[in-house]
């Protein structure tokens, strides 16, 4: 009884993994202000669409590195980001509500920290300019 367990809620454990996606793809992704861009619109289209025709969307504009960590977030890296596409495509009404909330809520934590940690592509050309006299 002497150790304590470290309860989190969802939302505080989706917040970590967000951070963590992002500040590694910081690192590793070439046309960052691009993820930033979909990661700012992802949310807004679900709500639009729906799950299925956003996932869908996604993948045929080729944001595999936005969906693999979407699935990270939501803590389904084991079933892939195209098992997520199939899973919302196929799920009974009940699961497909839960499916949504759940990848909504991972999307806006991904949103959050993109705008959060990748600079604007604005705020870069400005401090070059402002060097130049």
């Amino acid at each position: 009884m002497t150790e304590s367990t470290n309860f989190q809620t969802r939302q505080q454990q989706f917040s970590q993994r967000a951070y963590q996606q992002v500040a590694d793809r910081l690192q590793q992704e070439k046309d960052i202000q691009e993820y930033k861009s979909f990661a700012k619109r992802f949310p807004t289209l679900i709500h639009t669409c729906g799950l299925a025709q956003s996932l869908s969307f996604a993948q045929a504009k080729g944001k595999d590195a936005y969906l693999v960590d979407l699935a990270a977030v939501a803590n389904m890296t084991s079933e892939g980001s195209n098992a997520i596409d199939s899973q919302a495509r196929t799920a009974g009404l009940p699961e497909y509500m839960r499916l949504t909330r759940l990848l909504l809520s991972a999307a806006n934590w991904l949103k959050r920290f993109s705008e959060a940690l990748i600079p604007d592509q604005a705020e870069d050309e400005g401090a070059s300019d402002a060097s130049v006299p």
